[in-house]
């Protein structure tokens, strides 16, 4: 008997250890991260954005900004989703995507995005540096005649 209570108060102890890194996961991956780069002239940017609630929620945007007013001033890409950590491997469900379809038009307004009738899972390994700062996904190798990436960071902006 002595055993079997030893056993229990090391499960549950180990159990909530687990529980504790997890929030932690997710207290850090809360905000709004972004990989920018520029465009015509450097008076646009394109900005791939996540934000990633402490609710297991998050939304993933291409928006394009005005570099002079800094304002959002349309969209390419839009997804709303749900995700999971377990360690350093995040697990993202899309839901709803929206998409910009319009080819006379380099973006959209964020009602005018169409929805598709797509959904998407992507499971990535993750990392956040000391400072909190940059968010590193990396992805699994792809084929030989594949066009992929195998890194991209992110930069805390909220």
């Amino acid at each position: 008997m002595k055993k079997l209570i030893i056993l229990f108060i090391v499960f549950i102890t180990l159990n909530s250890c687990t529980n504790d890194s997890q929030e932690n996961q997710l207290d850090l991956l809360e905000g709004t991260w972004a990989e920018t780069e520029f465009l015509e002239n450097n008076s646009l940017s394109q900005s791939l954005q996540y934000n990633f609630s402490l609710y297991n929620t998050f939304i993933v945007s291409i928006v394009i900004i005005d570099n002079i007013t800094t304002e959002i001033i349309g969209y390419r890409y839009r997804a709303l989703g749900t995700y999971d950590t377990s360690g350093d491997i995040l697990t993202l469900r899309k839901l709803e995507i929206y998409n910009h379809d319009d080819p006379s038009d380099f973006y959209s307004n964020i009602n005018d995005l169409e929805l598709s009738n797509d959904t998407d899972k992507e499971v990535i390994t993750f990392s956040i540096d000391e400072d909190q700062k940059v968010l590193t996904f990396t992805y699994a190798p792809c084929g030989p005649a594949e066009n992929c990436i195998s890194t991209q960071s992110f930069q805390r902006i909220d």
